[in-house]
């Protein structure tokens, strides 16, 4: 039954995308050394999104990045500011491939996972809007090759876990359904242990294992679905790198990942009293006892 999940993952053309007034107002990154941010401003977010893509860890995370979720969590915008920046983080998303430095589609993701706590405090999206952002950021997170995460002169990227943050808002939202949960479920399988992937080492398997709990908790997902998302992640004795994962590079890093991923899904899981998050244990650690 692979195929409900494997579905999940079709493309789908998103209707959130349209050209924000702010768009081509500004210049690359609005903030420059003794600029005074008004947080009491909302168009202070807008003047922050062409900030998430500079090379300056400072000005990208510790300023622009910042300000938006201090915006967005204190000073919260209405709900036709919030779709067009909605709008201005998705156009941006789509554009991050022309960022040779990698940092415009991580930090994007991460200011469109505070777009998607404000709807799910608040509730302003509409259904289809909010099914668009769950195939955004599950696309996002499915197609990405990048896996740098942190490096002492540069900073962040860390697509993996921003990508798992936009989700993890997402599957946060009682609002969310099964379908949303599906392709939600399908993205993180696709990258807890990816072929072209290191061994993740900033901790990549915990984010990555957040959703999963959150769309446990919520009881959206059918007991065959869970049946499903870990056939998907066992070792595959048709690949290479699990035929013999101590004999290469790929193979321990795929062993090394989905190890994790099992160990942050059990504690979670052994840690609750409910009983879906019990079989969400249960179901990691017949994984575990499939790892080599």
């Amino acid at each position: 039954m692979k195929h409900i999940l494997m579905a999940a993952c079709v493309s789908a053309t998103s209707a959130l995308v349209a050209q924000s007034a702010f768009a081509d107002g500004y210049p690359p990154c609005h903030y420059a050394p003794g600029y005074s941010i008004d947080y009491t401003d909302s168009t202070e977010v807008f003047l922050m999104v062409n900030c998430l893509a500079d090379p300056d860890p400072v000005i990208r995370d510790e300023i622009a990045y910042t300000t938006i979720v201090e915006i967005l969590r204190n000073h919260t915008p209405d709900a036709p500011e919030l779709f067009e920046l909605m709008n201005m983080l998705v156009e941006r998303l789509d554009e991050a491939g022309s960022d040779p430095n990698g940092f415009q589609g991580p930090f994007v993701a991460l200011a469109l996972a505070e777009i998607a706590r404000t709807d799910r405090v608040h509730g302003w999206m509409s259904a289809d809007m909010r099914s668009d952002l769950v195939t955004i950021g599950a696309e996002y997170l499915s197609g990405l090759s990048d896996y740098r995460a942190f490096d002492d002169d540069e900073g962040w990227r860390h697509g993996v876990a921003h990508g798992a943050d936009l989700l993890k808002q997402l599957s946060l939202n009682e609002a969310i359904t099964e379908d949303d949960a599906l392709m939600i479920l399908a993205a993180i399988a696709s990258k807890i242990a990816p072929p072209d992937a290191p061994a993740y080492t900033a901790g990549e398997p915990e984010r990555l294992a957040r959703p999963v709990v959150f769309l446990a908790r919520s009881g959206k997902v059918s007991e065959e679905t869970w049946n499903e998302f870990f056939a998907m992640i066992a070792p595959d004795e048709s690949d290479p790198r699990w035929q013999d994962p101590h004999a290469s590079e790929a193979g321990l890093a795929a062993l090394h990942n989905t190890k994790f991923f099992a160990y942050a899904l059990y504690l979670h899981g052994d840690l609750s009293e409910m009983s879906a998050m019990n079989a969400l244990r249960d179901h990691a650690l017949t994984l575990m006892g499939t790892l080599p």
